[in-house]
């Protein structure tokens, strides 16, 4: 050891500095701007305010918190105070990240020190590279919650091995701190810093003092513990899996997006009620389903906003500077427009064809409500069905699923989901078997409707942004049914059924045909088989569809037809600006003999004037696949015709999907407009039959089928007047939140039972009381969201409270007493005693060992 004083000591003191300098050199070299998700707080103040209470409800519609307890200390203070000089968020970032990189450099060179390992030099070498080792240097591209308990290891072995003459209480107290400053954002890593210690007291001999020094040392590092330990056991007895996961490891991968704080604060100047849902972003796996399946699909409707009204959910924040491409962001934004969200603000400079921000105000959203029990039903199915299922059968209705329906009075009619069989390829398969649902049992009371639903609806290859059509074939998504939904249903008895459902167009020819005008269209090849790409598309009149060539077409042709000879004397070809122009092209009339003939500047290609029916065109191949968006025929071009996208179309019988049960067909007819079916909208279809469907006890095979380029996608069968929903109202209830983890709603006067909903994740630490003090009892509303069967009454006030909040808080507390009474021992303890240069010495087999290796080192 270097004496104290001497000025070899100062240059080594003056060499870690140099050393803590590189170290930092190393974290500021890379470019600024770029921060790292898992060390970024947008507000550390509010972060560090939600870790007093174990219910988080701003986070995934409410949720425990499991991380903010963990950066009580010392990472979320440390954010604090970046926040509190308004320093960057980069800058912030990096300064932790030399704080992580210098405490480590520095905890190994007192180790090495303290053990005598080689000389000076070495030990420098040695923190060195320790600290400029991968898994620690990993942290600055990932977060440093991970590779802080790898900085600090060192420092908690440290006390117990330093050869200075030091009490037995201090070498405990301080290893104890040490363990302490680590914190408990990441529980795991915390532990694994304790296995050094462990064994190398485990290799003490087993005097009275070393045991006395073992078992004070283990109970200030449980002491120490208290206060992150409790939250995390909490965590793992109230949470989901998805809560318990969230404790462990981080976003990874860097992000330059936009701060919250430049978007949050407009949401809250509209002193409205209601979730915010930010996509992308965690949320609840049952909204992720829904709303990921409906955004991803391009197709909006009346589904989507009622799950997001239902949820509680007034806006939704688009993160384009977060979307990473999945899914693309123009389908996102033709799914919300065509669902009716309206957007109301946006932040932030363009990323691609939108801003980094945008809030989509969803409508009327009603963060608590007071349900009547008239108005349930039973869902047999999943919660990722409950949305759909709500909005099939129309009005003002709430579900609770079959596992949670013991909760309510009463028997409530009975909806069956896709629980049913499911048939594909003419084999019987259980729809359960999917990893998403589960196995439900046969239906043993007789189902008030029967929902089928197609589970992903697939994707066009065309979207459409500002009034134009993007297509790629990248796009494109195959539905999971494209055949149509083949299910088998179990009846106890025989019922009567009203018969409805909804398609989707399906892009190929079927589609094109319901599209096409007086002149017919033939291609070589199509890039993508939506309407908006069709060979019909050259004639429709609009600049905003195109025709494009495969890209592995060789010798790309259109053939156009008319309805008789007529005398032309030209074609003008007009291509949009982002494609692919051609330059030249080669005609044939009723085919004759081909002439090639360059464009002019105008796109015409003129003729001398003749008699023909079809005229083929070749276009000269280039390194990108050619394309025509309109095609301008002189001497018939009145047959050009543009689609009257108002038209009804379908109305016919047998113009919508077919169904069959038990092999006899029912035709359908369908409700949808000309543009429905280019922009690939839902329509509507019900039986041409005005009479029911009869549906005789016991098993049937129930099949609807794709039908004239219609895709089935819902399919609802109801019993006569089941749709008439009770006069009884649903009232908005209005709601306090004295803290976190608390609820008061003012709920209004009801004559009948009612269920009382909050629109936050159900979870059975949640004990509500009504204004006698009776407990309420709790009943999981759409399978997710929390709510108490309330009986009729008059008007009063409801108190909720979380209860493990207490033992959490009290977790907290008890924790932060004994932090400081540890620390004050560690400080103020006297560090000699008369056992104070009384060291830990190793056992007798382990000082043979070290010896026979000290002496095996000497001699090589």
């Amino acid at each position: 050891m270097l004496k104290a004083g001497t000025s070899e000591q100062v240059v080594w003191r003056a060499r870690l500095v140099l050393g803590c300098l590189l170290l930092s050199a190393l974290c500021f070299h890379r470019a600024p701007g770029p921060v790292a998700p898992g060390s970024r707080v947008d507000d550390p103040t509010a972060l560090l305010r939600g870790a007093l209470h174990l219910w988080d409800p701003d986070s995934a519609l409410g949720q425990l918190q499991s991380q903010s307890f963990g950066y009580l200390l010392p990472i979320g203070p440390f954010q604090w105070l970046m926040h509190a000089v308004s320093m960057p968020d980069w800058v912030g970032q990096r300064l932790w990240w030399c704080v992580v990189l210098c405490v480590a450099f520095l905890g190994v060179w007192k180790l090495a020190n303290a053990w005598r390992y080689g000389v000076p030099w070495t030990r420098f070498a040695v923190a060195l590279l320790y600290a400029l080792s991968p898994l620690l240097l990993s942290g600055m591209s990932i977060t440093s919650a991970e590779v802080w308990p790898l900085a600090m290891a060192p420092w908690v072995l440290l006390p117990l091995v330093t050869p200075r003459a030091r009490s037995g209480w201090w070498r405990v107290g301080w290893s104890a701190m040490a363990f302490a400053l680590i914190g408990g954002a990441d529980p795991v890593a915390a532990g694994l810093t304790l296995v050094l210690p462990i064994v190398w007291l485990l290799t003490r001999r087993r005097d009275r003092w070393t045991l006395k020094v073992a078992a004070g040392w283990l109970g200030c590092v449980l002491a120490v513990s208290v206060w992150w330990v409790v939250p995390l056991l909490l965590v793992v007895e109230y949470g989901t899996p998805a809560d318990r996961s969230a404790a462990f490891a981080q976003p990874r991968g860097e992000v330059d997006d936009l701060d919250e704080a430049v978007w949050r604060p407009w949401i809250e100047k509209q002193n409205t009620s209601g979730n915010v849902l930010v996509v992308p972003t965690a949320q609840p796996q049952w909204l992720d389903d829904e709303v990921e399946r409906r955004l991803a699909s391009g197709v909006g409707d009346r589904t989507l906003q009622q799950a997001l009204v239902h949820a509680g959910v007034r806006y939704v924040v688009i993160r384009n500077d977060r979307a990473a491409g999945v899914p693309p962001a123009a389908v996102v934004h033709e799914t919300l427009d065509e669902a009716g969200l309206r957007r109301v603000a946006h932040f932030g400079p363009p990323v691609g064809e939108y801003p980094s921000v945008e809030i989509y105000d969803v409508g009327g959203a009603r963060v608590a409500r007071l349900i009547p029990e008239s108005r349930f039903v039973e869902v047999r199915g999943t919660t990722s069905d409950v949305p759909a299922v709500l909005s099939a059968l129309g009005g003002d209705r709430e579900a609770i699923t079959s596992p949670d329906v013991s909760g309510a009075h009463g028997q409530l009619p009975l909806i069956q989901t896709d629980g049913l069989q499911r048939r594909e390829l003419g084999v019987d398969q259980p729809a359960g078997s999917r990893a998403e649902r589960v196995e439900v049992p046969a239906a043993d009371r007789q189902p008030s409707a029967l929902v089928l639903r197609n589970p992903q609806i697939g994707r066009s290859a065309c979207l459409h942004v500002a009034g134009r059509s993007l297509c790629q074939p990248s796009t494109a998504r195959d539905a999971d049914e494209p055949g149509g939904l083949l299910r088998t249903v179990d009846l106890p008895r025989t019922a009567s059924y009203e018969l409805k459902g909804t398609a989707l167009p399906q892009d190929g020819p079927a589609l094109d045909r319901l599209l096409s005008g007086p002149i017919g269209v033939t291609a070589s090849s199509r890039a993508v088989a939506a309407p908006e790409g069709r060979p019909g598309a050259v004639v429709d009149q609009d600049i905003t569809t195109s025709w494009v060539a495969d890209a592995a077409d060789r010798d790309p042709r259109l053939t156009l037809t008319l309805p008789t000879a007529r005398k032309l004397s030209g074609l003008q070809f007009r291509t949009a600006s982002t494609l692919e122009a051609p330059t030249e092209v080669t005609l044939s009339f009723d085919g004759g003999p081909a002439t090639a003939s360059k464009l002019d500047a105008d796109g015409y290609v003129r003729f001398g004037e003749r008699m023909a029916r079809t005229v083929e065109i070749r276009l000269a191949r280039t390194d990108k696949p050619v394309a025509i968006s309109e095609i301008r025929v002189v001497g018939a071009d009145e047959l050009r015709q543009a689609l009257r996208l108002d038209d009804r179309v379908g109305e016919s019988c047998g113009s919508g999907p077919v169904v069959k049960v038990d092999g006899k067909l029912t035709m359908t007819r369908v409700t949808g407009t000309m543009r429905d079916l280019l922009q690939r909208r839902p329509v509507r279809f019900t039986s041409c039959d005005p009479g029911p469907v009869v549906l005789q006890a016991g098993r049937h095979e129930v099949d609807v089928l794709t039908n004239g380029g219609l895709v089935p996608t819902e399919v609802t069968l109801t019993k006569a007047g089941f749709s008439d929903v009770s006069v009884t109202p649903v009232h908005g209830v209005n709601v306090w939140r004295p803290n976190p983890a608390a609820l008061t709603l003012e709920v209004p006067t009801s004559s009948k039972p009612s269920v009382l909903t909050v629109a936050q994740n159900y979870n059975k630490g949640w004990v509500a009381y009504d204004g006698s003090g009776r407990k309420l009892t709790p009943i999981r509303v759409a399978g997710w969201q929390q709510g108490w069967v309330l009986p009729a009454g008059e008007e009063q006030l409801v108190n909720a409270r979380f209860m493990p909040d207490r033992v959490y808080r009290a977790g907290l507390l008890v924790g932060s007493l004994a932090v400081l009474a540890v620390m004050a021992m560690a400080v103020f303890y006297r560090r000699r005693t008369r056992r104070s240069g009384h060291q830990l010495k190793a056992a007798p087999w382990c000082s043979s060992w070290l010896q026979r290796a000290r002496w095996t080192r000497e001699a090589s």
